[in-house]
């Protein structure tokens, strides 16, 4: 699992590329709406390119949740370690399958 820091600079970077916004913008607490200033269309778009830059899925009423940049950060965190944990859970399955 990627730690916060990297985490967070990607989802800066795709903050940076999508809403053309200055990186020194995109901290932690700015509010994608009312900080970085993205629309409807844009916030659906950052969820598309967030579930694609990190291989995740975002229900809309998760994506809801989300309104600052360490909300997607913690947000994809929790996603990556449930996700991680399934994994195992699928191995140690099909291992106790094979005896």
């Amino acid at each position: 699992m990627a730690d916060r820091a990297e985490v967070l600079a990607k989802v800066q970077e795709i903050l940076v590329e999508r809403l053309d916004v200055d990186p020194a913008d995109v901290t932690e607490s700015a509010h994608m709406r009312d900080d970085l200033e993205a629309d409807s269309l844009d916030l659906v778009e950052l969820i598309m390119d967030l579930e694609e830059g990190f291989g995740v899925k975002i229900s809309d009423d998760e994506a809801q949740s989300i309104g600052t940049v360490g909300e997607a950060v913690d947000f994809i965190r929790s996603e990556e370690h449930t996700s991680e944990l399934q994994s195992h859970s699928d191995l140690v399955c099909r291992l106790l399958l094979e005896k």
